[in-house]
């Protein structure tokens, strides 16, 4: 991490006996291993922050995609059950021909109930 070779550490910890002392130099050696430890598990929580975060992005990106196809789908959903309703309308109107014929009120159409198939009621007076 620090790029430091064995005799660089050997001469380091030579002049700080020297310096602080046996004793000091003690405290001084868990003083940095302590502040090494605390260090090491700021940069790793920094780390983990940013991996969620980045990940947490692209979920956001991902929600939006899916919410755009979702509201291109209904879209055209909605433009196909505008078209289903002019197609029963027209089915609707009285032809000169037949003698009789049921018809249905439609004032609104939902999806659910176009999955259900019409089937007209049978006449007794016949065609």
């Amino acid at each position: 991490m620090f790029n430091i070779g064995m005799g660089e550490l050997l001469l380091f910890l030579v002049i700080a006996l020297i310096v602080l002392g046996p004793e000091q130099l003690l405290q001084a050696i868990r003083y940095g291993i302590k502040f090494y430890n605390k260090l090491k598990k700021l940069i790793q929580q920094i780390q983990n922050d940013v991996e969620k975060e980045l990940k947490l992005s692209e979920l956001q990106e991902l929600m939006t995609s899916k919410l755009n196809e979702v509201q291109i789908k209904e879209q055209e959903l909605q433009l196909q059950l505008e078209r289903l309703n002019q197609e029963i309308i027209e089915l609707n109107k009285p032809k000169s021909k037949l003698r009789s014929i049921h018809y249905i009120s439609i004032t609104s159409l939902t999806i659910q109930q176009l999955r259900i198939p019409y089937l007209p009621l049978k006449s007794n007076k016949g065609f």
